[in-house]
Order: C-alpha cells, then structure tokens, then sequence
C-alpha cells in the first residue's frame, strides 16, 4: 500500500485535532510516513462564502521516519485440537505459542476447499472447523506480531475417519424366576445365665448367642435385654427397652448391644456378653451409652426377655433394622449354656456408623 487517505470532515478553526492510524498486518511493515494536508482559508473568505479555496499542503506536518516498536517474534508455534475427530462434526483447534510480543495474530489453513481463515479477533488462538469428507488434511497455521522476522508457521496431519457404523440393535427379554426368593438373613438367638441358678438379686453374666441361618450377611442391628418390661418385645412390638418400661430415667435395669461394621455372615454366630465394652475390648461386650447394668439381677429370669434387631430403621417396614426371611423368630431363647463351636465369633464394640438412632 502506497498511501491511504483519511478525510476528518468539517475542522473547526484554532482547534487540536488528533488522528489514529492502526495497521494490523499480516506481512511486516518497515515504517510509515504522516503528512498532513487540507485546505487553507481566510477569515474572509469564510464570511464571504468562497468554498473553493485552494488546498495547501503543510510542509510542517510533515511526519515522517516512524519505525514500529522493537517486538520480540513468534516462536514455538504449535497447534492442538479435540479429540475424537468425525466426520461432520466440528474440530475445536488451539494455537500455542512459546513466546513472542503480544499481539500475535493468526491465520489458519484447514487443508480442504475453504480457503484461509483468520479467528474473530485476529488474535483469538482457538477456532472451529467442521470436515464433511473424510481423507487426511494438513492443517497449517501461520502466526506474526510486529517483530522484523518472518511469519512463524506450524502444520499438523488430520485424518478424518468414517463415520463409525450404528451399533446392532439388541433385545432384552425379561427373565422370569419360578418360585425364587433373594436371599435374606435369619436371626436367632439364645441366652444364658452363669451361675445358671442365679435369682433376683443374685450378680450373674448374661451371655448371648446370635446364628444367621439366612442367605445374606447382617450387619446394623441393636440387640436389648428388657428385664420386667411392661409389654414384652415382640415382632409387631420393636422398641428400645426403656420404652418397656417408663423410659431410660424410671428404668433401673436395660442393656443394649450394637452389631456394626462386623457383619455376621450366613451360618456364622457371634457371642455378646453383659460386661461394658469400653472395659474389655476383647469382648463383645455392651453400649455404656444406652445400658444400666449393675451385674445384678433386678429380677426373676422368668421375666427378662432379650430380642435381636429390635429397634426399627425408620424405613416404614416395621421390621427392625434388618429385613429378614423370618421376622417371627427374634426372641432369645433361654438355655443353661451356651454351646460354643468354630463359628462363634467373640469382637469387641467397631462403631455406630450404621446403627439404627436410639
């Protein structure tokens, strides 16, 4: 380019008037003159109403020399894109550079008909290009900023694959199971006395026996020992024990257990004994928290009933904390002794973190 020529219109008289040129190349510009010029008019000639004066040009407007700012050029050119590429549908590409004096401006090359696109704005590194023929494309980009060295270019080789088949159909029939239940756990229990003969107010250890004779693992459950309660615990009457009897302030005598984190698996058992579980931790022993136990019996065996997942989980099933194959077999049994075998299962207290809310 020669010359461009800007017109400012109407220039009021003895006022400053300034002037911008941006150039924004994409080959280098060495250096660029200014030279003013216009028309000179008189006062006279003004109020007279001559508009044809002639033009003048200013030889002290003259700007001229202006070199461009020293910039650093473009280097480590690079380009990225999405992934994966199909055909028809758009490419996201990134232009990357290592280094170089800001602005740097690009132009990208995507290899098939269109022809050179420069982003909106000219400075903008990413960019989207959408394929509709497959083949292999050599997509170049071309960067320069105001430095004296050449434009920094980088390509990279794109192939556009076909588009992948429509995967086969499939059919789902539904299976139909005769006479088959998910498996489920069973808990029972049984409990002794030691001494055996042991009365009211005689100390004894209350030792407990739970089985799983069901299918599935259980895990989360308390277990309560309720000595005179006024309603005794049964299937359709789940409760803390001290809700048998006034609350935990008018009870003397309750004791709970908490199974959890320790699943008993099926055909296993596992043995709770009436000692504080904060005292023997080889034990399996009570919650201190939820218990009054003075090692003493408040009264005559006859009346002391232990069941097994006998608080409800509040998931509306009015079955303990534990969904059962036999809801109806929760009561422990009472026996002169516990019969110990190689699935009896002695651990201490492991945490609340499943446990029904007391």
């Amino acid at each position: 380019i020669n010359s461009i020529n800007l017109f400012a219109g109407k220039i009021a008289m003895k006022k400053l008037r300034f002037f911008v040129v941006l150039i924004v190349p994409l080959v280098m510009v060495l250096s660029f003159n200014i030279i003013l010029a216009g028309f000179s008019i008189s006062p006279v000639q003004a109020r007279e109403g001559i508009i044809q004066p002639e033009p003048v040009l200013h030889p002290s407007s003259v700007i001229s020399g202006i070199d461009l700012l020293a910039a650093d050029p473009v280097t480590g050119l690079a380009i990225t894109h999405s992934t994966p590429v199909n055909i028809d549908k758009p490419v996201y590409f990134t232009g990357t550079v290592a280094g170089g004096t800001e602005p740097i401006f690009f132009q990208w090359d995507f290899g098939d008909t269109t022809p050179p696109v420069n982003p909106t704005p000219p400075t903008s590194r990413t960019i989207t290009h959408t394929y509709h023929s497959t083949g292999i494309y050599t997509v170049t980009l071309n960067a320069t900023n105001f430095s004296t060295s050449p434009l920094a270019t980088a390509s990279i080789q794109l192939t556009i694959p076909l588009a992948p088949a429509p995967e086969p159909s499939e059919i789902f029939l539904p299976t139909l199971f005769k006479l088959y239940t998910l498996p489920e756990p069973d808990l029972v229990c049984t409990y002794a006395l030691d001494p055996p003969t042991a009365g009211m107010g005689d100390q004894a250890l209350i030792t407990v026996q739970i089985t799983n004779k069901g299918g599935l693992k259980a895990d989360g459950f308390w277990v309560d020992a309720y000595f005179n309660p006024t309603n005794p615990p049964s299937q359709n009457n789940l409760r803390r024990w001290q809700d048998a009897c006034g609350g935990f302030n008018s009870c003397t005598t309750g004791i709970a257990w908490g199974i959890s984190d320790a699943p008993i698996a099926p055909g296993s058992n596992r043995i709770l004994v009436s000692i504080n579980d904060d005292e023997d931790p080889n034990t399996n022993g009570y919650d201190p928290d939820y218990t009054k136990w003075t090692g003493y019996l408040p009264t005559s065996p006859d009346k002391i009933f232990i069941y097994v997942d006998s608080i409800n989980n509040n998931d509306g099933l009015n079955d303990g904390a534990v969904s059962e194959s036999n809801e109806g077999n929760n009561l422990c049994k009472k026996v002169d002794e516990i019969e110990m075998t190689a699935n009896d299962v002695i651990v201490n207290q492991h945490g609340r973190s499943n446990l029904p809310a007391r």
